[in-house]
């Protein structure tokens, strides 16, 4: 949890739509944790501030994904996880979208 680039290595490439579902889910479990009493407890190193940023870094994926047109990214990290990502399925992209 809150790791963005192990994320994108367990998503790494799988369907899009199976990645958007993976990345919904883990956003919300995020969401969910950051305001639940049991986020408190589940990692000490990943603060309420990790939680929200872990939680849009998905949700901008998602919006990445779902875009025929690519934001323009201002963290490195993300551009280069989001790009990878898309480079995995350049074979797959025309055949099953």
């Amino acid at each position: 949890m809150c790791d963005i680039e192990a994320f994108f290595s367990k998503i790494h490439g799988k369907h899009k739509d199976e990645a958007i579902l993976l990345a919904l889910q883990e956003a919300t479990t995020a969401e969910r944790l950051l305001l639940s009493k049991k986020g408190e407890n589940v990692e000490k190193a990943c603060s309420q501030l990790a939680f929200r940023e872990y939680s849009q870094s998905l949700k901008e994926f998602i919006q990445y994904i779902r875009c025929d047109t690519r934001p323009k990214l201002a963290d490195d990290v993300k551009h280069r996880l989001f790009h990878t990502y898309i480079d995995s399925r350049k074979p797959y992209i025309n055949s099953s979208g």
